[in-house]
C-alpha cells in the first residue's frame, strides 16, 4: 500500500493522506475475497479520530476518539450509518436532490445535506485488474472551518474485511495526525505524521458495535501467523518470530485444537511467553507468563496469552502439554519435604520434586499471532465459533509487518507514486504491511507537501 501526503489540487491550503491497497497475486478482487481472505463479502477502512484539545471537539462528535466519519456526517457532508470510511449505502432520498452549483458532480439533498458520489464504495474499487494496479483506494483531506484554530487530529485508520453477519477483522493499519490553522479567510492543514503500526483495542471494537445501525462484531479471522504442529507426548514446540520494529507494541496468540481433522480437541495445550533472553516472560500487572485454557473459543482446550513483543523485537513463544507447568516436556508429582539432620539450622527440610513421567497430550494443533491487537474479543459472543468456517492458511500470515520468518516468505516492492511535477522527493519511507502467505503486498510511503 502506498500512502502519502498530497495538496489538494482544488486549494493548495490543505494537507491530506491518499493511497492504495494492492496485491502481487493479481487477483480480481472477488477472488481475493473468496480466495485469500477465506470467504469476505468486502475490504474497506476504518478511521477513528481523536481530537485535541478537547474544547475543539464539534458539537456534532459525542465521543473521542469518534469513528470518522460520524453516523449522518460531520457539518454539511452527507454519511451513510455503516462504520466503514467508503459508504456502501446511498442517501435513500438522492433523487430528490438537486446538483451543487459550487461542484456539479455533488449532490444537495432535501435536508441540505452535500452528497458526494466519490465518497462511494464502488468508485474506490477495482474489481477486475492487473498485477500491480490498485485494488482499493484512500484519501483524506481532512480540515474545514469547523474546526477552531490549533486543532490536532490524531487518526488511526485499519484496512478491513467485512464477513457475512456483520462480522469483521483488521488486517494492519497506520496513524497519522494532522493540525488545522485558521486565518480570516482560509484554512490551512498540515499533516505533521504518518507511521504504521495502529493497534486495534476493546474501546475501537465498543464503538464499532455501537455505530449508527450497530450489530457489526469484531472477530479473529485473519492472523498474522498461522503454524500448523503435532504435539506428541513429552514434546515441546518453540515458536521464534524475529525482525518486528521496536516498540510494535501488543499481540494476542492462541491455540486452536478445534481442526477439521482433530474433532475430539486434544490436545490440551499450555502456552508460554518468553522474553528476549529465553526466560519466562513476566508482567507484575498486565500480562501472564503461560495459560491452560484461557484460549479464545468455547468448549475448546485451546490456550490464549495477551503479549507484547520483546524489546529486541522478537515474539518467543512455547506451547506443551497443559500439565506441563516448566515447559520441559515433563509432568512432576507434588512437592515433599526432607528433613534436615544434624547441623544449626534446627531442622527444617528440602523440598524434592518427583518426576512423573512426559506429558500425555497428543494431537494436531494450530497456533495463531495477531499483532498490534491488545484484547480477545467478547467470549460470550459468536465471535469465535465464525474462525473454524474459514480455509486453513498454509503459511504463517496474511499479512504482517515482518520479514521473512520460519514460514513466511516475505517481499518488497513500490508502486510509482504519481507524476513527478506533483510528487515532492519521499521525506519517508514506511513498510506498512509485508508480503504474507496470500500474496497480498502492502507499503506505505510518507511525501511532506513541501
Amino acid at each position: 500500500m502506498a500512502m502519502k501526503t498530497f495538496p489538494l489540487l482544488n486549494n493548495f491550503n490543505r494537507t491530506g493522506v491518499t493511497g492504495e491497497f494492492t496485491t502481487s497475486t493479481g487477483q480480481s478482487y472477488e477472488d481475493f475475497l473468496s480466495q485469500t481472505l477465506g470467504g469476505a463479502i468486502g475490504l474497506n477502512w476504518l478511521q477513528f479520530l481523536n481530537i485535541q484539545p478537547n474544547s475543539s471537539i464539534p458539537s456534532q462528535i459525542s465521543s473521542n476518539p469518534s469513528i470518522d466519519p460520524i453516523a449522518g456526517g460531520l457539518g454539511t457532508a452527507w454519511a451513510d450509518n455503516i462504520p466503514w470510511y467508503w459508504h456502501t449505502t446511498q442517501p435513500n432520498n438522492l433523487s430528490q436532490g438537486i446538483p451543487d452549483p459550487d461542484s456539479p458532480s455533488r449532490i444537495i439533498l432535501p435536508n441540505g445535506k452535500k452528497y458526494e458520489p466519490a465518497i462511494f464504495i464502488d468508485d474506490q474499487l477495482t474489481r477486475s485488474r492487473g498485477v500491480g494496479d490498485s485494488l482499493l483506494n484512500f484519501s483524506d483531506y481532512p480540515g474545514g472551518p469547523i474546526f477552531p484554530d490549533e486543532t490536532i487530529l490524531n487518526f488511526s485508520t485499519f484496512l478491513v474485511a467485512e464477513f457475512p453477519n456483520k462480522e469483521y477483522d483488521t488486517l494492519g493499519g497506520f496513524t497519522w495526525t494532522a493540525r488545522v490553522d485558521q486565518e480570516p479567510d482560509k484554512t490551512y492543514t498540515d499533516i505533521l505524521s504518518l507511521e504504521k503500526g495502529a493497534m486495534f483495542n476493546a474501546g475501537y471494537a465498543d464503538l464499532v458495535s455501537a455505530f449508527g445501525d450497530g450489530g457489526y462484531t469484531k472477530v479473529l479471522r485473519l492472523p498474522t501467523y498461522q503454524y500448523s504442529r503435532n504435539l506428541s507426548p513429552g514434546a515441546v514446540h518453540n515458536f521464534d518470530i524475529a525482525g518486528l520494529p521496536v516498540n510494535s507494541g501488543n499481540y494476542l496468540a492462541w491455540t486452536n485444537n478445534q481442526l477439521p481433522a482433530n474433532p475430539t480437541g486434544q490436545p490440551d495445550t499450555r502456552l508460554g511467553i518468553e522474553n528476549s533472553g529465553g526466560f519466562p516472560f513476566y508482567h507484575r500487572y498486565l500480562y501472564a507468563r503461560d495459560n491452560d485454557d484461557g484460549g479464545p473459543y468455547e468448549d475448546n482446550k485451546g490456550s490464549g496469552l495477551r503479549g507484547r513483543v520483546n524489546s529486541n523485537g522478537t515474539v518467543r513463544l512455547k506451547v506443551s502439554g497443559s500439565e506441563d507447568h516448566d515447559f520441559d516436556g515433563k509432568v512432576y508429582k507434588d512437592s515433599i519435604c526432607v528433613k534436615r539432620s544434624g547441623g544449626s539450622g534446627g531442622g527444617g527440610c528440602v523440598k524434592y520434586r518427583d518426576i512423573e513421567g512426559p506429558h500425555s497430550e497428543s494431537g494436531k494443533y494450530d497456533l495463531l499471532v495477531k499483532l498490534y491487537e491488545t484484547n480477545f474479543p467478547d467470549s460470550d459472543s459468536s465471535v469465535f465459533k465464525s474462525f473454524f468456517k474459514v480455509k486453513s492458511f498454509s503459511s504463517a500470515s496474511l499479512l504482517s509487518d515482518l520479514p521473512a520468518s520460519d514460514e513466511l516468505q516475505a517481499e518488497s516492492s513500490q508502486k510509482a507514486a504519481g507524476k513527478s511535477e506533483r510528487v515532492p522527493e519521499p521525506t519517508l519511507t514506511l513498510g506498512l504491511l509485508a508480503l504474507g502467505a496470500g500474496g497480498i503486498l502492502v507499503k506505505l510511503t510518507c511525501y511532506k507537501d513541501e
